[in-house]
Protein backbone atom coordinates (compact mmCIF):
# COMPACT_ATOMS: atom_id res chain seq x y z
CA UNK A 1 0.00 0.00 0.00
CA UNK A 2 2.85 2.32 1.15
CA UNK A 3 4.65 1.59 -2.61
CA UNK A 4 1.38 2.41 -4.70
CA UNK A 5 0.69 5.56 -3.00
CA UNK A 6 4.10 6.74 -3.02
CA UNK A 7 4.26 6.27 -6.95
CA UNK A 8 3.79 9.31 -8.75
CA UNK A 9 3.11 7.12 -11.42
CA UNK A 10 -1.20 7.07 -12.01
CA UNK A 11 -3.42 4.28 -12.35
CA UNK A 12 -2.83 0.75 -10.67
CA UNK A 13 -2.57 -0.54 -14.24
CA UNK A 14 0.51 1.13 -15.28
CA UNK A 15 2.48 0.82 -11.48
CA UNK A 16 2.16 -3.03 -12.48
CA UNK A 17 3.68 -2.81 -15.54
CA UNK A 18 6.46 -0.01 -14.49
CA UNK A 19 7.45 -2.62 -11.35
CA UNK A 20 7.01 -5.77 -13.66
CA UNK A 21 9.61 -4.25 -15.87
CA UNK A 22 11.94 -3.19 -12.95
CA UNK A 23 11.47 -6.30 -10.88
CA UNK A 24 12.26 -8.57 -13.96
CA UNK A 25 14.15 -6.40 -16.67
CA UNK A 26 11.58 -7.22 -19.40
CA UNK A 27 11.11 -5.03 -21.90
CA UNK A 28 7.93 -2.92 -22.09
CA UNK A 29 6.55 -4.52 -25.24
CA UNK A 30 7.09 -7.94 -23.72
CA UNK A 31 5.23 -6.82 -20.80
CA UNK A 32 2.22 -5.17 -22.87
CA UNK A 33 1.85 -8.50 -24.83
CA UNK A 34 1.60 -10.75 -21.57
CA UNK A 35 -1.49 -12.44 -21.90
CA UNK A 36 -4.08 -12.80 -18.98
CA UNK A 37 -4.14 -16.65 -18.96
CA UNK A 38 -0.02 -16.32 -18.55
CA UNK A 39 -0.51 -15.12 -15.47
CA UNK A 40 -0.51 -17.48 -12.91
CA UNK A 41 0.96 -19.45 -10.07
CA UNK A 42 3.22 -22.54 -10.97
CA UNK A 43 2.82 -25.49 -9.42
CA UNK A 44 5.44 -25.03 -6.29
CA UNK A 45 2.87 -21.71 -5.86
CA UNK A 46 5.36 -18.97 -6.81
CA UNK A 47 3.59 -16.67 -9.01
CA UNK A 48 4.74 -16.38 -12.74
CA UNK A 49 3.70 -14.33 -15.65
CA UNK A 50 4.83 -15.11 -19.47
CA UNK A 51 6.41 -12.37 -21.50
CA UNK A 52 7.19 -12.28 -24.90
CA UNK A 53 7.87 -10.05 -28.06
CA UNK A 54 4.60 -11.94 -29.40
CA UNK A 55 1.36 -13.67 -28.00
CA UNK A 56 3.62 -17.30 -28.91
CA UNK A 57 6.25 -18.81 -26.94
CA UNK A 58 6.22 -16.75 -24.19
CA UNK A 59 9.77 -16.50 -21.12
CA UNK A 60 7.95 -17.03 -17.82
CA UNK A 61 9.25 -14.51 -15.15
CA UNK A 62 8.98 -14.96 -11.31
CA UNK A 63 6.84 -12.60 -9.55
CA UNK A 64 7.28 -10.99 -6.25
CA UNK A 65 4.70 -11.96 -3.96
CA UNK A 66 4.09 -7.79 -3.38
CA UNK A 67 3.28 -7.46 -7.05
CA UNK A 68 1.56 -10.44 -7.80
CA UNK A 69 -1.29 -8.73 -5.03
CA UNK A 70 -0.49 -5.13 -7.03
CA UNK A 71 -1.80 -7.18 -10.25
CA UNK A 72 -4.53 -9.39 -9.00
CA UNK A 73 -5.74 -5.74 -7.09
CA UNK A 74 -5.87 -4.36 -10.74
CA UNK A 75 -7.38 -7.51 -11.78
CA UNK A 76 -10.07 -7.10 -9.53
CA UNK A 77 -10.76 -3.34 -10.37
CA UNK A 78 -9.45 -1.54 -13.00
CA UNK A 79 -9.49 -4.33 -15.04
CA UNK A 80 -12.65 -5.38 -14.01
CA UNK A 81 -14.30 -2.30 -15.06
CA UNK A 82 -13.19 -2.12 -18.12
CA UNK A 83 -13.85 -6.23 -19.32
CA UNK A 84 -15.75 -7.52 -16.21
CA UNK A 85 -12.85 -10.25 -16.61
CA UNK A 86 -14.34 -11.48 -19.86
CA UNK A 87 -11.82 -14.46 -21.90
CA UNK A 88 -12.68 -12.40 -24.65
CA UNK A 89 -10.14 -9.79 -23.78
CA UNK A 90 -7.24 -11.93 -23.56
CA UNK A 91 -4.33 -9.25 -22.95
CA UNK A 92 -3.40 -8.57 -19.18
CA UNK A 93 -2.75 -4.70 -19.10
CA UNK A 94 -6.12 -3.43 -21.17
CA UNK A 95 -6.24 0.04 -22.76
CA UNK A 96 -9.31 1.92 -20.35
CA UNK A 97 -10.62 4.39 -23.22
CA UNK A 98 -10.98 4.86 -27.07
CA UNK A 99 -11.72 2.97 -29.54
CA UNK A 100 -8.96 0.54 -27.96
CA UNK A 101 -10.84 0.28 -25.07
CA UNK A 102 -10.14 -3.43 -23.11
CA UNK A 103 -7.52 -4.16 -26.11
CA UNK A 104 -3.53 -4.10 -25.64
CA UNK A 105 -2.40 -1.39 -23.83
CA UNK A 106 -0.07 0.47 -26.62
CA UNK A 107 3.15 1.64 -25.83
CA UNK A 108 2.70 4.85 -26.47
CA UNK A 109 -0.01 5.52 -24.17
CA UNK A 110 2.35 3.92 -20.96
CA UNK A 111 5.19 5.52 -22.79
CA UNK A 112 3.28 8.68 -22.32
CA UNK A 113 2.46 7.95 -18.67
CA UNK A 114 6.13 7.04 -17.29
CA UNK A 115 7.08 10.20 -19.48
CA UNK A 116 4.72 12.41 -17.11
CA UNK A 117 6.07 10.67 -14.09
CA UNK A 118 9.20 11.21 -14.35
CA UNK A 119 8.03 15.05 -15.05
CA UNK A 120 6.36 15.18 -11.83
CA UNK A 121 9.56 13.42 -9.85
CA UNK A 122 11.84 16.56 -11.21
CA UNK A 123 12.86 14.64 -14.38
CA UNK A 124 13.70 15.99 -17.48
CA UNK A 125 11.24 13.79 -19.42
CA UNK A 126 13.37 13.49 -22.55
CA UNK A 127 15.78 11.73 -19.96
CA UNK A 128 12.85 9.12 -19.68
CA UNK A 129 12.86 6.16 -21.71
CA UNK A 130 11.04 2.79 -21.27
CA UNK A 131 14.29 1.13 -21.14
CA UNK A 132 15.45 2.58 -17.99
CA UNK A 133 13.71 -0.48 -15.87
CA UNK A 134 15.64 -2.94 -17.67
CA UNK A 135 18.84 -0.56 -17.31
CA UNK A 136 18.07 -0.37 -13.45
CA UNK A 137 17.82 -4.52 -13.08
CA UNK A 138 20.65 -4.95 -15.20
CA UNK A 139 22.97 -2.65 -13.35
CA UNK A 140 21.24 -3.39 -10.27
CA UNK A 141 21.89 -7.43 -10.87
CA UNK A 142 25.60 -6.43 -11.69
CA UNK A 143 26.09 -4.68 -8.56
CA UNK A 144 24.59 -7.82 -6.53
CA UNK A 145 27.86 -9.71 -8.00
CA UNK A 146 25.87 -11.68 -11.30
CA UNK A 147 28.30 -12.27 -14.00
CA UNK A 148 27.61 -10.75 -17.00
CA UNK A 149 26.19 -13.96 -18.35
CA UNK A 150 23.87 -14.82 -15.13
CA UNK A 151 22.67 -11.16 -16.10
CA UNK A 152 21.83 -12.17 -20.00
CA UNK A 153 19.79 -15.44 -19.39
CA UNK A 154 17.95 -13.61 -16.93
CA UNK A 155 17.36 -10.79 -18.89
CA UNK A 156 16.42 -13.13 -21.86
CA UNK A 157 19.39 -11.42 -24.00
CA UNK A 158 20.53 -13.52 -26.96
CA UNK A 159 24.02 -11.84 -27.08
CA UNK A 160 24.94 -9.29 -24.96
CA UNK A 161 23.84 -7.23 -21.67
CA UNK A 162 26.15 -4.05 -21.75
CA UNK A 163 23.94 -1.46 -23.82
CA UNK A 164 21.94 -1.74 -20.59
CA UNK A 165 24.22 -1.11 -17.72
CA UNK A 166 25.91 2.31 -16.62
CA UNK A 167 28.67 0.95 -16.02
CA UNK A 168 30.24 4.63 -14.78
CA UNK A 169 27.19 5.83 -13.02
CA UNK A 170 25.51 2.77 -10.98
CA UNK A 171 24.23 5.66 -8.88
CA UNK A 172 21.78 6.45 -11.71
CA UNK A 173 19.86 3.60 -10.02
CA UNK A 174 19.38 4.69 -7.05
CA UNK A 175 18.80 8.00 -7.60
CA UNK A 176 15.86 6.91 -9.93
CA UNK A 177 14.34 4.47 -7.51
CA UNK A 178 14.54 7.73 -5.05
CA UNK A 179 12.97 10.10 -7.89
CA UNK A 180 10.23 7.85 -9.08
CA UNK A 181 9.47 5.89 -5.71
CA UNK A 182 9.18 8.92 -4.04
CA UNK A 183 12.08 7.83 -1.47
CA UNK A 184 13.35 10.94 0.63
CA UNK A 185 16.83 10.15 2.10
CA UNK A 186 18.01 12.01 5.32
Amino acid sequence: DWLVSNLRIKGLRDVCIFLVCVETGARVSEVLTGLNKNFKKNSKGVWTFGISKSKNNPRYVGIQPYLAKLINQYINTERRRITDNSPEFEYLFVSSKGFTKGGRLSYGAFRANLKEAGEKAGMDPASIMTHLARGTKATQMVIEGKTKEEARIALGNKVTINPYVDYDNPELVRYTGKAIYYIDEE
